[in-house]
């Protein structure tokens, strides 16, 4: 009933409300104007394409790099690292030689997600300071687990691993008294948290996670988990980190007039159905999966964490590009989504065609001069891979192949020598010495 109603809605908006844009088709435009420039991106955009057919000869088209005619010097550094964690390794050291030799920012090319997650890691532990504007899945954060985590604790059949995952990251309960269950628990070899003996569960931890238990509405989970995560002190961790923050406000939490407040009076039977704890959680998470997080830094950022899609147009000291195998960097990428060839076409959506004419011109972004270092890995999870038909595509000559970079982290910055010639006597007696 509900999604009828919105359709319903949707189409007396589409009919009854005008658009920003429409004010480019207007005669007014035309005469405001004398001169229409397009900046194109990667992909065609149907509403400028559209206007510079109208414009005729006084639109003007401009280019980026390859695509306005000028020559590209295919002259990156390439490795084949073996494995994922030879090849994170090695493009954090690839960073660490560009910042070394005065090259800042360095863009990071995010193909591979995980892989560029490792990176990050082992640079932030080596002091530099990023900015990661590809973001990751809110689900992914700290806050994200932890929220779950409460969620597998409350589960009727939860295991004493789950329960104690949450445990440990409640605020609430002694750290000495989780750590005394969880010995009793793993000396008595208690799989299931319904099957511990209760003078070994921390107080308060049942009734916490029993609240929880039973079916009821979405509104009521809502309120009722949020309770759960102030009893825990969880809610204070959330509220006192970026991602928590993002996470409780897109959860609706501690909201005190809730959005859906009446639904079930105004809905039907649909407003009124009782979610069950696996139901509330998998809709949790799919919340979660759907949304990023784009964590800040503080200063001017050294390296930048960017996809390959938005290399266009931006200037950077030097780009290192990991992941680019046939997996994480295809030739043509696959459309997302089940729509036929036809459906995309009626629906204006990039067919395969259009997706791999992107992908080439983000490709050849990356050759404009700027120190490049491009590296894939042949085995992948025991899995050999071989390199993108991209990088397979490069003609590269025996001088444009890359330094070792297991050789560039070994090699590091030379400590400086002391030097204190005032202190040095200038001779020494056989006793003296």
């Amino acid at each position: 009933r509900w999604e009828g109603l919105v359709a319903h809605v949707a189409l007396a908006w589409v009919g009854a409300c005008g658009f920003d844009t429409d004010a480019l088709w207007t005669p007014a435009a035309r005469n405001d104007a004398d001169l229409l420039i397009l900046l194109p991106g990667h992909q065609a955009d149907p509403l400028a394409e559209a206007l510079m057919q109208i414009w005729g000869a006084a639109g003007v088209r401009l280019g980026w790099g390859a695509a306005s005619g000028e020559p590209v010097v295919a002259s990156p550094r390439v490795r084949a690292c073996t494995d994922f964690e030879h090849e994170a390794l090695s493009a954090a050291a690839c960073v660490v030689d560009h910042l070394n030799a005065g090259r800042a920012p360095v863009a990071l090319i995010a193909n591979d997600r995980l892989l560029t997650r490792r990176v990050s890691a082992i640079l932030e532990g080596a002091g530099a300071r990023l900015r990661d504007e590809a973001g990751w899945k809110l689900s992914t954060t700290q806050a994200g687990a932890a929220f779950m985590a409460l969620l597998r604790a409350a589960a009727p059949r939860a295991s004493s691993d789950d329960v104690l995952d949450w445990l440990k990251l409640a605020p609430a309960f002694d750290a000495t008294e989780v750590q005394r269950c969880e010995r009793a628990l793993r000396r008595q070899g208690v799989s299931l948290w319904a099957a511990a003996p209760s003078d070994h569960r921390p107080a308060g931890a049942d009734a916490l996670l029993g609240a929880l238990q039973a079916a009821r509405p979405l509104v009521h989970w809502l309120r009722d988990v949020d309770r759960a995560l102030e009893l825990s002190g969880q809610r204070a961790v959330l509220k006192a980190d970026a991602a928590g923050q993002q996470l409780m406000t897109l959860l609706r939490l501690g909201e005190a007039s809730h959005e859906l407040d009446g639904l079930g009076e105004t809905a039907g039977e649909g407003g009124r159905r009782r979610w069950s704890l696996a139901q509330f959680s998998a809709w949790v998470r799919e919340v979660l999966e759907g949304a990023g997080f784009q964590s800040g830094a503080s200063g001017a950022p050294q390296v930048v964490v960017v996809p390959l899609s938005q290399r266009l147009g931006r200037s950077f000291a030097a780009v290192v590009a990991p992941g680019c195998d046939e997996r994480h960097l295809p030739a043509s990428p696959e459309p997302t989504g089940a729509w036929t060839r036809d459906q995309r076409q009626a629906l204006g959506l990039p067919d395969r065609e259009a997706l791999r004419a992107a992908q080439a011109s983000a490709w050849a972004t990356l050759f404009d001069g700027t120190p490049l270092d491009l590296l894939w890995r042949s085995h992948d999870g025991g899995e050999p891979r071989l390199p993108s038909p991209l990088l397979d595509a490069l003609s590269l000559q025996p001088d444009a192949v890359a330094l070792d970079p297991q050789e560039i982290a070994s090699r590091g910055t030379p400590a400086p020598q002391p030097s204190a010639p005032g202190l040095v006597p200038e001779r020494l007696s056989a006793s003296a010495y």
